[in-house]
């Protein structure tokens, strides 16, 4: 299955459980699918997708041209195997967008240093983000609680 078509279930997807109803002309929007497609990495659900770390957090080039391109029918969520989508939806399930730049750059991060401490982790993600080390460190433990 190609990459739009696993994009386009993936945002059926997020319809259905999480009423996103994505439109490629709002900005917000645009933004939190950059991130749901980013922290759907953590639960299984590898759309193929390559993020780099921006201002806002990971952001995907390829990811923005597919959408920009796709038309949006309703689609069989099944072709999404090996995605944890229980854990997904706990990870973000009323997130704001300013907690999903901090998740995904936390997940972001973490990728790229797997070996890394939280102080670290911490310390940088606060650092990227602009934002205080208290407030990174209560979405760790968010994240950390809906992997367990």
């Amino acid at each position: 299955m190609e990459r739009k078509e696993r994009l386009t279930m993936f945002l059926a997807f997020l319809k259905e459980k999480i009423n996103f109803n994505f439109d490629k002309d709002c900005f917000e929007d645009r933004i939190k699918l950059q991130k749901y497609v980013h922290i759907a990495r953590s639960c299984g659900l590898d759309l193929g997708y390559k993020f780099n770390l921006y201002l806002r957090g990971p952001y995907s080039p390829d990811l923005a041209k597919d959408y920009y391109e796709l038309s949006l029918p309703a689609c069989d969520l099944a072709g999404l195997d090996n995605f944890d989508s229980e854990k997904f939806l706990k990870i973000v399930k009323d997130r704001d967008l300013p907690w999903l730049e901090i998740a995904s750059t936390i997940l972001s991060v973490k990728e790229t240093n797997p070996q890394i401490s939280e102080a670290r982790l911490t310390a940088i993600v606060a650092e990227i983000k602009n934002t205080d080390e208290n407030r990174v460190e209560e979405i760790l433990s968010d994240l950390k609680s809906a992997m367990c």
